[in-house]
């Protein structure tokens, strides 16, 4: 059937599109161009690269969770939970490799770049929530291609950001939604909970509430006492934890702008109490699934001193301090910047960017502020919920100083970029276009430089070379149960441990890996008859050290695998691998690892 045109008419490939008003098929354009690169990233990214102390951990507590085993009460972490029951889902719904622990993680990537696209649509240009959308996926997610709790923590706080940003101030229904996505944050990540609660609450206590009509008379002193309990809190922290340098570059900045809320909030007593106290009820609902499951299990007290008692012995790990970002990354950054080839220049430019962008956003925020206040162009009302990115963003900023490697970096760092784009278009409405252009290049470039230095990038690059954008060549690991593409030279190593773990061993023997070597346990599919995966972290002091042995002694391990170059290695895990080593005798060695059997008189 021939379809007949009128006279004049043409025809059009997408006929509907000419009934709809140019900005929807703008939106609609830039909306399938975001889930376009998307789909394409995750094609190309999702199951490249791995790191084995984390993709062991996660993989290992959830393979034991489908095995029936209770966390907390038979498997020790110090996460609240929900991200071993996502992982422990994923294994069960994609199959038994690690590569199935990526699928949600980029499912998660997906979401909250549109979470970004729609924020910034609704809020500027369908081209600058194009770039911002595809910025937060180049840069973080794709970088760490690892199912660590701090990318879910990262997405429920972009969710939270849009929540801040879209809904009515001072409503019942916001500060409930406020609670329940900062529960969701803590219930991944505890101390970026703590962060983003902070940052939050520096948001909702300088931001005016229409619905309210108080008097001059009305104190704020709530409000500012609030404020003053963050600020404490923030700077015990910073100061047992920060360096200087880390300090200046993400410690500072959150704490000036503690100060600037507590001399500008306006939220009268009145208004703080239902605050908090709806944002409570809320965060509580966040944890009642896992407090559910741990009451049903009897597990309830396990829990409570896994992640918040003994968690707090992770910051004291010696090999926290060993790293420096002004010294690793930032002086041999400006240098390649100046002197290095194109791809080293371009690669200075970018962790230059990445490592001021958190002190950059946080000055053109106080600076704003500043401005609109002397000004009075604006209402205040008119700040609103314009500023919830660029805030949060910077609490977020506290956590590199937690561990100054890349690693770290990319956990924040792709959602600050996004506050400095958000920053020049809805904060800056006059921002010229120069300005506009010239952010939005930086923008696109720092994406594409992270896209193709250091997207799916093996862990076994030296400092040297991620700061440089050198790249390593993967290849698919052969190993069962990995599903991964890896450097060479590890495949190598792990291929080597799994035949000499078959050699000596049947399957579902007891092994002990040590010190942190839990991806052995699940490779291997031997098995761990201990709590704990990690002794390192478990073990406070010598008396469980001394009871530890004693476990291991009934337990009675066929082999023993130690990796003698980790940085897990302390004190007290080489005082216990030189005690119970004492029944075991040498067989094999695999790189920096010794391998172990049991004497048989042993």
């Amino acid at each position: 059937m021939t379809t007949r045109l009128r006279p004049g008419r043409t025809a059009t490939p997408f006929p509907v599109l000419k009934s709809l008003s140019p900005a929807l098929v703008k939106s609609i354009l830039g909306f399938l161009v975001v889930l376009t690169v998307n789909l394409a990233l995750i094609g190309t990214f999702y199951n490249k690269s791995w790191i084995p102390s984390d993709d062991g951990h996660y993989v290992h507590v959830a393979d034991r969770i489908l095995q029936g085993q209770v966390l907390n009460a038979d498997v020790e972490e110090m996460h609240p939970g929900y991200i071993h029951f996502i992982n422990a889902t994923a294994l069960h719904i994609f199959g038994d490799q690690i590569a199935s622990l990526r699928i949600p993680l980029m499912a998660l990537m997906l979401f909250q770049s549109l979470i970004i696209f729609e924020l910034f649509r609704l809020r500027a240009t369908v081209e600058s929530a194009t770039v911002a959308a595809i910025l937060i996926s180049t840069v973080g997610i794709l970088q760490l291609a690892n199912p660590t709790t701090s990318l879910y923590a990262l997405g429920a706080t972009v969710a939270l950001a849009a929540t801040l940003s879209t809904t009515t101030p001072g409503s019942r229904k916001r500060a409930l939604m406020a609670g329940l996505l900062i529960g969701f944050v803590f219930m991944f990540r505890q101390l970026t909970g703590a962060f983003v609660a902070i940052g939050a609450l520096a948001f909702l206590l300088t931001e005016p509430t229409p619905s309210y009509r108080g008097t001059k008379h009305d104190s704020v002193m709530l409000a500012r006492l609030i404020l003053v309990v963050c600020f404490s809190g923030l700077l015990v922290y910073l100061v047992t934890s920060a360096t200087p340098p880390s300090f200046l570059l993400f410690g500072a900045c959150p704490l000036a702008i503690l100060i600037w809320a507590f001399f500008t909030t306006t939220v009268t007593n009145r208004q703080v109490t239902p605050l908090i106290g709806y944002m409570t009820v809320g965060g509580l609902a966040s944890a009642m699934p896992v407090i559910t499951y741990h009451i049903w299990n009897g597990s309830l007290l396990d829990w409570l001193r896994d992640t918040f008692v003994r968690a707090l012995s992770i910051t004291e790990l010696p090999h926290l301090a060993q790293s420096n970002y002004l010294q690793d990354i930032l002086i041999p950054a400006s240098i390649n910047l100046m002197t290095g080839t194109i791809i080293e220049r371009l690669n200075g430019f970018y962790w230059i960017a990445l490592l001021i962008c958190a002190p950059l956003v946080a000055i053109r925020l106080l600076n704003y502020f500043r401005n609109n206040t002397k000004s009075k162009q604006l209402d205040t009302r008119a700040l609103g919920s314009n500023h919830a990115v660029p805030i949060l963003a910077v609490f977020c900023g506290l956590i590199p100083v937690f561990n100054q490697i890349p690693y770290y970096l990319y956990q924040y760092v792709g959602f600050a970029l996004i506050a400095f784009v958000w920053i020049t278009f809805v904060l800056h409405t006059d921002a010229n276009p120069l300005q506009r252009f010239t952010t939005t290049v930086a923008a696109l470039l720092i994406g594409a430089i992270g896209l193709w230095s250091h997207a799916g990038q093996p862990y076994t690059r030296s400092i040297e070379a991620v700061v440089a954008g050198e790249r390593t060549e993967l290849q698919l690991s052969e190993i069962d149960r990995m599903g991964i593409w890896i450097d060479p030279v590890d495949n190598d190593r792990y291929a080597a441990l799994i035949k000499s773990i078959n050699q000596y061993t049947e399957k579902n023997d007891i092994i002990f890996a040590a010190p942190n070597s839990a991806e052995l346990y699940f490779l291997s599919e031997r098995t761990n008859a201990f709590r704990l995966f990690n002794p390192t972290i478990s073990i406070l002091n010598s008396g469980e050290a001394d009871g530890f042995i004693e476990k291991v002694r009934e337990a009675k391990p066929v082999m023993i695998l130690h990796d003698t170059s980790s940085v897990y290695n302390t004190i007290r895990t080489l005082y216990i691998m030189d005690t119970v080593l004492k029944d075991y005798t040498q067989v094999d060695a695999v790189d920096t690892y010794k391998v172990y059997l049991r004497n048989k008189q042993g």
